[in-house]
């Protein structure tokens, strides 16, 4: 049997009007569905699926974490994921998703929500994740510290832009950057 199989939910099947069920999301199933951008976590789902007039009504509760890896220091870190998230599915000739309604052939009468709930749960990760102050990697943010250079940005017109981020061993500037900069200066 397929690790994934328990996510297949029979719709001709059910027995009553609304069915309960509840997952346990961790590192097989990010395996399983074989995605590089969540690799572990560990999260509770429950599941309320109600038949309704000519459709079904599925609700997800999730609660747990996920492990990313930190924007900053690049080690992973928990990211707490809690949401409520809800699809409809109705039984049609053929199948079709347009992002509302996913439409399950009468025939099949099986829908698989792996893919939905990872969906679900990657919609919840913000995009920037960092460690809280001082939880970071002090290795890595030392490798930082040491080879943050100065930067600086113009506009159109030559004028600064932004800040500056430089540390006091990096003030001279590379000597390929200035022969660059002869090149734009030329155009």
């Amino acid at each position: 049997m397929d690790m994934l199989d328990s996510y297949k939910i029979d719709l001709k099947g059910m027995r009553t009007d609304v069915d309960v069920r509840e997952y346990v999301v961790d590192d097989k199933f990010f395996a399983a569905l074989e995605c590089a951008d969540i690799h572990d976590g560990r999260l509770d789902v429950t599941l309320e699926v109600k038949k309704t007039a000519g459709a079904y009504r599925l609700a997800f509760r999730i609660d747990g974490y996920v492990c990313v890896p930190c924007d900053r220091c690049l080690n992973d870190m928990k990211q707490p994921i809690s949401t409520e998230r809800e699809m409809r599915v109705k039984l049609g000739d053929e199948y079709d998703d347009d992002g509302e309604l996913v439409t399950v052939p009468y025939e099949v009468g099986v829908v698989d929500i792996a893919w939905n709930l990872y969906e679900f749960i990657a919609l919840e990760i913000p995009l920037s994740h960092y460690h809280n102050d001082g939880e970071c990697d002090e290795a890595m943010m030392n490798a930082l510290d040491v080879y943050r250079t100065d930067v600086r940005m113009e506009d159109a017109d030559g004028a600064e832009i932004g800040g500056t981020q430089h540390n006091d061993e990096a003030q001279e500037i590379d000597p390929r950057w200035s022969e660059l900069k002869k090149i734009l200066d030329n155009h």
